[in-house]
């Protein structure tokens, strides 16, 4: 009986399920978005962008209406007020060689949002015509 509860609680905790039932720690959980996807749903504010750059380059360049992402603070604190669940959510941050988006979007899904997509091309790709 131990051993199943045992394996029961390492499983739990390796899967890192949301309450929706998605594995936040899952690179594949997070579809990538288009550059030019990016800008269609941003005309109509469908979207919220979390920029996971540092602070500094956030107060330089970022996208569109961005929000900095802080690890340190509640997710729910940094999201625009009236953010749904099912609303996009999408991480960048520097590049296709940055990974601190992947803070951003796991805190996302974590928190319950169901549709957080990953811009791999970041700041640095949306600058580029």
């Amino acid at each position: 009986m131990k051993r199943i509860f045992g394996t029961a609680v390492v499983l739990s905790l390796g899967f890192a399920l949301n309450a929706h039932g998605m594995d936040c720690k899952d690179d594949a959980t997070y579809g990538d978005i288009t550059k030019a996807e990016l800008q269609t749903v941003g005309k109509g504010n469908k979207v919220v962008t979390l920029d996971a750059n540092s602070e500094k380059s956030f107060k330089k360049n970022k996208i569109g209406e961005a929000v900095h992402f802080d690890k340190k603070r509640d997710i729910a604190s940094v999201l625009p007020k009236g953010t749904t669940k099912d609303q996009l959510i999408v991480a960048y941050c520097g590049g296709t060689g940055c990974a601190a988006w992947k803070d951003a979007a796991m805190k996302a899904c974590e928190a319950g949002y169901t549709n957080v997509k990953h811009f791999s091309a970041g700041i640095s790709g949306w600058a580029k015509n």
